[in-house]
């Protein structure tokens, strides 16, 4: 899977930043409709690619804007119906950088949601491996203004926030970090009550203030660990008790 192999034009993710000291939104404000700044926007599905050693599937949905005001904050809702998910990878389409990879713990569900960085125009690809085999799915980009991200000074910290339905739980969270040139962080871990939920290898792609959401099977209660680590050499470990 880390060898697929693509071409395309460079993404980078982003999210919104927060201070670290304001309390989480309610679920309505972390809604999609607050991941695309409550703006109307028309989502577009998946645009068949042929990727070297991967098969494109139907079954995996990335929906992102159809069209991108702002490149610096752009939401991207990733999906899918596939059995036996472990691994979900985003890849740029210019020079075969991978952004971003998720390993799945056992009881995580296929999805991801997160914002990124774009650009240029061009797509974002999407890769998960189920059982010995890779299957991806690609949005459009259309951008009418590039991000740029501004060098800052690099404080840490991180906040939780979760919710339960139907036995699946929904655990977003964010890590105010820089993300700036020479330092970002490299690898990020989320477990709860010691099982892992997924543990993710993060490039300068990233940027600052990285959000993510994730679903598993289980009890929403419990300890949640979130466990980083950039490129300085520091780690950051955030405790989560429900």
């Amino acid at each position: 899977m880390r060898s697929v192999h693509v071409l395309l034009a460079t993404v980078a993710l982003t999210v919104f930043s927060v201070s670290s000291v304001i309390a989480m939104p309610s679920t309505r404000q972390m809604t999609e409709e607050s991941l695309s700044f409550g703006r109307d926007i028309d989502f577009v599905e998946n645009v068949k690619v042929d990727i070297a050693g991967a098969e494109a599937s139907a079954d995996i949905s990335v929906r992102l804007p159809g069209t991108i005001v702002n490149g610096n904050v752009v939401p991207v809702f990733i999906d899918s119906s596939l059995n036996g998910v472990k691994a979900i990878d985003l890849y740029s389409n210019r020079h075969n950088d991978r952004i971003a990879s998720f390993t799945l713990g056992k009881v995580t569900l296929p999805y991801v949601s997160t914002r990124f960085r774009v650009g240029k125009s061009g797509e974002l690809y999407v890769v998960m491996r189920a059982g010995n085999k890779d299957y991806y799915a690609v949005g459009n980009l259309n951008v009418l203004k590039s991000g740029q991200e501004n060098m800052r000074a690099c404080d840490t910290d991180a906040r939780f926030y979760t919710t339960v339905e139907d036995g699946v739980v929904t655990i977003k969270y964010m890590i105010m970090h820089c993300m700036n040139v020479g330092r970002y962080i490299k690898w990020m871990k989320l477990s709860h009550d010691g099982e892992t939920i997924v543990e993710s290898e993060l490039s300068l792609g990233v940027s600052r203030n990285p959000f993510f959401s994730f679903k598993f099977m289980g009890n929403e209660r419990g300890s949640y660990k979130l466990e980083w680590e950039d490129t300085a050499g520091d780690k950051g470990v955030k405790i989560y008790r429900k």
